[in-house]
């Protein structure tokens, strides 16, 4: 609220009568003489601008090398895989080769 002090002041410099259609200009200059007491509400004018950001912000980001990194390193996961595979293949190729092969001589013995 305004108080008495200011009110006094106002009427002490601009009377107290105040034709605003004539001299519009004084309720502005009213309005900035005043002295507001704090409420506690924020303060007025636009806030400064936030700092630019660190070296620490790209820390997080992901880059080429990264990608290529893991592709090379699936690459060699699928290879060993693929490997460990065709050994498996040729194993149980060969263990059932290794069958035919006595049962043949099985069979022949038998004639």
């Amino acid at each position: 609220m305004i108080d008495k002090k200011t009110i006094a002041r106002i009427i002490k410099k601009y009377g107290p009568v105040i034709d605003l259609r004539t001299h519009p200009e004084v309720l502005i200059d009213i309005v900035r003489g005043i002295n507001f007491q704090d409420d506690g509400g924020l303060p007025g004018g636009v806030p400064e601008p936030p700092p630019p950001p660190g070296p620490t912000s790209y820390q997080d980001r992901v880059t080429n090398e990264d990608i290529m990194r893991t592709l090379l390193q699936l690459s060699r996961q699928v290879k060993a895989l693929q490997a460990a595979a065709k050994v498996t293949k040729v194993t149980k190729a060969t263990k059932v080769a290794k069958v035919a092969k006595v049962a043949k001589v099985a069979v022949r013995k038998k004639r």
